[in-house]
């Protein structure tokens, strides 16, 4: 199984619309579904040609893990939608990031202090 950071960085790289993300990782069943996903499963969800080359596009994929290996030496994070880390205040948001890269303490993100700022 891939390292869901992993699938977070190529989430937050592809150059597609929010909801198209949002729609895979529901139909196919979750963020490794979507990561692994065919050229059988998109055409069956209906993408256009465009998203579905971004999507399967190889060279992508392989630039996260030296995305991650930059992240890791640096003490960056990736918390995505679905990690219990994501911000509760964030949630809420209509438009909110399926992931977001976090330099620091990510325990504070739902502190009261912090709960209370305007995104």
């Amino acid at each position: 199984m891939i390292d869901k950071k992993i699938i977070y960085i190529w989430i937050s790289k592809l150059q597609i619309d929010r909801k198209i993300k949002l729609k895979a990782i529901k139909e196919l069943g979750g963020i490794n579904e979507f990561f692994e996903a065919s050229l059988d499963d998109l055409i069956y969800l209906e993408f256009s040609e465009n998203a579905i080359y971004k999507i399967l596009n190889k060279k992508t994929k392989e630039e996260c893990f030296y995305d991650l290996e930059y992240m890791t030496k640096n003490n960056i994070d990736i918390i995505g939608i679905f990690d219990k880390e994501y911000p509760l205040r964030l949630r809420t948001i209509n438009e909110n990031p399926i992931c977001f890269y976090l330099k620091g303490n990510s325990k504070i993100l739902n502190n009261i202090s912090v709960r209370n700022c305007r995104f």
